[in-house]
């Protein structure tokens, strides 16, 4: 991250080329995306029965949007985890949740 708390280039490119197929790389790439987000409240994982609940909420803030625009340009992660995006900045993903699913979690 920059001084200001933009995320720099080669952290995007990290989300860009990470493994998301997954479910635990999945789990894994949203953490690290959980934690350069500009405002963490804005960004929570709750659980949903069986699933996991990420849920990402721009702010508008440009720097949290080069994150989501990041995520998205993960092709395989994004046609596997993507549940809604929503018109003020807001995106859901959902995983299996390891602890009723069996599926690890890093």
């Amino acid at each position: 991250m920059d001084e200001d708390g933009y995320p720099d280039e080669e952290e995007l490119q990290d989300i860009r080329d990470a493994s998301g197929f997954q479910p635990e790389d999945a789990c894994a790439l949203l953490e690290q995306v959980r934690r350069l987000w500009h405002w963490p409240n804005y960004a929570t994982v709750t659980e949903a029965g069986d699933k996991l609940r990420h849920e990402f909420c721009t702010g508008g803030w440009s720097g949290n949007e080069s994150l989501i625009a990041a995520l998205e340009d993960n092709t395989m992660f994004w046609l596997r985890w993507w549940q809604l995006s929503e018109r003020g900045g807001r995106y859901v993903f959902e995983t299996p949740n390891a602890e009723v699913t069996g599926h690890a979690r890093r």
